[in-house]
């Protein structure tokens, strides 16, 4: 039975993802049912849950996006795969407009999952309890 570990994209040591959730604890336990569900999944995880994102086909990074529903807004939380593994890493968070990503969401994903793999960007994801 695979067990998945999770990771959070950190700044300056603090999960980028936990300080983006602060004040929406429901959306934080729903994301981490799903992260939850996902840990003893095989790959390819069921597309209900997590997904590809579609980047450009020049694209060197892949990412991923797991889709939270929560008072008729759309959260969207892009990670990748690392930095081992058996890691799945959050790397950012927006809100769906008009089937869109706020600017500046993907471009910051694409360059954090550029810096993943000495471990000094993530730290462990925190599960409510």
């Amino acid at each position: 039975m695979p067990v998945w570990s999770f990771y959070d994209f950190a700044d300056h040591g603090l999960s980028v993802i936990s300080a983006e959730l602060a004040n929406l604890p429901d959306v934080k336990d729903k994301l981490d049912s799903i992260l939850f569900k996902l840990r003893i999944m095989e790959l390819p995880w069921p597309r209900t849950f997590c997904k590809p994102y579609k980047l450009p086909k020049k694209a060197r990074e892949s990412l991923l996006e797991i889709r939270v529903d929560y008072l008729n807004v759309e959260y969207r939380f892009l990670g990748c795969f690392g930095p081992t593994g058996r890691a799945f890493t959050l790397l950012a968070t927006g809100t769906e407009r008009d089937f869109k990503l706020k600017a500046g969401v993907v471009e910051k994903a694409r360059d954090r999952s550029h810096l993943i793999s000495d471990w000094r960007n993530i730290r462990e994801h925190k599960f409510n309890n």
